[in-house]
């Protein structure tokens, strides 16, 4: 399976995050879309914004970055998403606003076919809305892709039976320490060491590949019984950590469909990801760092 040519499906929100001093454009399925493109696949973004300036901005920024917007829906009466970012000792919080552009993803809007798209990849906020669960629910009956789901637990925006629900249905799972720790609470697994914890969640709800993230304490996947750990890629200098989760799940894609050892995706998506924070936000407009990344990996377009 190459690279180009590569066709994930990537549902969810794209928003600009509003830090005081500028604003930079982001949302998980959007960084994580964003990415994948940058190391040369061609991921197709699922999303809805408004008929506004931001709205205009990030097509425009897609439009550079040579993605494609055909799967993007205009909103007449909806904003473009906005989260108030503030950092606290380095950890990014938010202000996440309601009713926006992306709560409103239709499921009657023609999608282009996608019938080889090897994965869909969503995360877990523009589930808030009905509108949206349906739609995801139609998208993954038509095409039949398997899930990659990507925790991202925002309080009020979530409840513990439909994240058990989507845990279920996924095929490979990423979540940080935090959100494992809630849901083995939930799953009644959280006085166990961790790697049991990672372990036994995997076996519970069947999922192929289980990503934990622990920030500055490594990384771990559980697959087929095994608990693999790689440890963090040092950074000299963190700017901030928005988007390090989004960085470590693209090169998570990457590996799965191109079938690295587990090892290598823990490492190579860590290096990614620890990249990312010596920077202010999610995204990189800079596409000679993907490629050099994929010459130190050893991955070529023939993969």
């Amino acid at each position: 399976m190459s690279l180009q040519g590569n066709t994930p499906l990537i549902f969810g929100e794209v928003l600009y995050d509003i830090f005081p001093d500028q604003s930079v454009l982001g949302g998980a399925p959007f960084n994580v879309c964003w990415h994948l493109a940058g190391f040369g696949l061609d991921p197709q973004f699922i999303s809805r914004i408004g008929t506004d300036t931001l709205g205009d901005q990030v097509v425009q920024s897609m439009h550079d970055w040579g993605l494609a917007t055909q799967g993007v829906q205009r909103d007449d009466n909806h904003t473009t998403g906005r989260v108030s970012v503030s950092l606290q000792q380095g950890q990014p919080q938010y202000l996440i606003e309601e009713n926006q552009a992306y709560d409103h993803i239709a499921s009657d809007q023609h999608y282009p076919s996608y019938p080889q798209t090897p994965l869909l990849y969503h995360g877990t906020l523009a589930l808030r809305s009905t509108t949206n669960r349906n739609t995801l629910n139609h998208l993954l009956s038509s095409t039949q892709a398997p899930s990659f789901v990507d925790l991202n637990l925002r309080t009020p925006w979530w409840n513990p039976e439909r994240i058990t629900a989507l845990l279920k249905r996924c095929c490979w799972a990423k979540m940080n320490d935090v959100e494992l720790e809630i849901v083995s609470r939930e799953a009644r697994q959280s006085d166990v060491p961790l790697t049991e914890q990672i372990k036994n969640l995997a076996e519970t709800f069947n999922i192929d590949h289980l990503f934990v993230t622990c920030g500055e304490n490594g990384s771990y996947c559980a697959q087929q019984g095994n608990v693999f750990f790689q440890p963090s890629a040092p950074v000299a200098n963190v700017v901030d950590t928005v988007g390090a989760g989004d960085a470590f799940s693209a090169v998570c894609i990457i590996g799965l469909l191109l079938n690295w050892p587990t090892q290598s995706i823990l490492e190579r998506a860590g290096q990614f990801a620890a990249f990312l924070c010596h920077q202010r936000g999610a995204l990189l407009d800079d596409k000679q760092v993907y490629l050099t990344l994929l010459q130190q990996w050893n991955v070529n377009d023939d993969q």
